[in-house]
């Protein structure tokens, strides 16, 4: 899964850094589940860490369940619910808005 063509839809390329989308790649690519699910969902926010603010990723997956929480630094902090979606052939990140 998550092998095919790779596509962002223009919510994704106008609302989320292309460093923060490659960082989502990857998180899938290197995901430590026994599945993957078709349908990937990340959910970004900020949040608090020593006074600064940073860029919250909470992973998640249906089926098998999966969860994984990340935090990181970013200049641009993101609040968006995104979509990574598998059809065999390709693969989709937009946002929770557009599907």
């Amino acid at each position: 899964m998550f092998t095919g063509t790779k596509y962002v839809t223009q919510g994704i390329r106008r609302e989320v850094p292309s460093f923060l989308q490659l960082i989502l790649w990857c998180f899938i690519e290197s995901m430590n589940a026994p599945e993957k699910d078709f349908l990937q969902v990340f959910e970004l926010s900020p949040t608090m860490v020593n006074g600064k603010t940073k860029q919250r990723i909470v992973h998640m997956q249906e089926q098998p369940p999966f969860q994984q929480v990340y935090v990181i630094c970013a200049r641009q902090i993101v609040t968006k619910k995104i979509y990574v979606v598998d059809d065999q052939q390709h693969c989709t990140m937009l946002c929770s808005d557009e599907y």
